[in-house]
C-alpha cells in the first residue's frame, strides 16, 4: 500500500464508521485478529474496538473525527485526530450535558493486507474528563491538586493554581 492508498483507506474508515455511523463495517477495516496495545478501555481485541466505537457514537450525537496530520511509512499509519461532538449520552457514568466536546487523539496502526492488524491509541482522556464535567471526578481533581502542591513544594513555593 502506498501513502495515497493508505490515506484513502483511513479517510474511508473514518467516514464509514464514525460519520455515516456504520459500525457493522468495522470488519472491512480491521483484522479479526487485531492486536490492541494499552492503554485502551475494555477488551484488547476487535470486539473491544467495536464496543469502544459504539460507545463513542452513542455518547456523541454528532461525532466528527478530523485528521489534522497523517503519516504513512513501512506499513505504519499515524494521525493526529480532532474528535468533536455534542455530549449527548452517558460516559464513565456521567450523564449528558449537551456541551460541545473537542478532544485530541493520536492513533497509530500497523496495516497489513489492506486491514489494520495492530492499534496503539493515545487519547487526551483527562481533557475529555474535564470537558464532560470534572466535578463528577473528585479523585481526578484531588489527585491534580496533590500533584500541583508537590510541584509547588519542589519549586520552593507554597502557591497553588486556582483552576485545574
Amino acid at each position: 500500500m502506498d501513502t495515497e492508498s493508505a490515506r484513502a483507506f483511513y479517510l474511508d474508515y473514518l467516514d464509514t464508521v464514525y460519520h455515516r455511523r456504520q459500525i457493522r463495517e468495522l470488519d472491512r477495516f480491521f483484522s479479526k485478529d487485531l492486536v490492541v496495545h494499552p492503554p485502551f478501555p475494555g477488551a484488547l481485541d476487535f470486539a473491544g474496538v467495536k464496543a469502544a466505537a459504539a460507545a463513542l457514537l452513542d455518547t456523541f450525537s454528532d461525532c466528527r473525527l478530523v485528521p489534522e496530520t497523517f503519516v504513512y511509512a513501512n506499513g505504519m499509519l499515524a494521525s493526529r485526530l480532532v474528535c468533536s461532538g455534542t455530549y449527548a449520552g452517558r460516559y464513565f457514568g456521567v450523564g449528558p450535558s449537551g456541551h460541545r466536546i473537542d478532544v485530541i487523539a493520536h492513533p497509530q496502526y500497523r496495516v497489513q493486507n489492506g486491514k489494520f492488524v495492530e492499534l496503539w491509541d493515545c487519547t487526551d482522556m483527562l481533557g475529555l474528563i474535564r470537558q464532560i464535567g470534572e466535578a463528577s471526578f473528585p479523585r481526578v481533581s484531588s489527585t491534580v491538586r496533590r500533584v500541583r502542591r508537590g510541584v509547588a513544594w519542589l519549586q520552593g513555593t507554597k502557591k497553588e493554581s486556582a483552576h485545574v
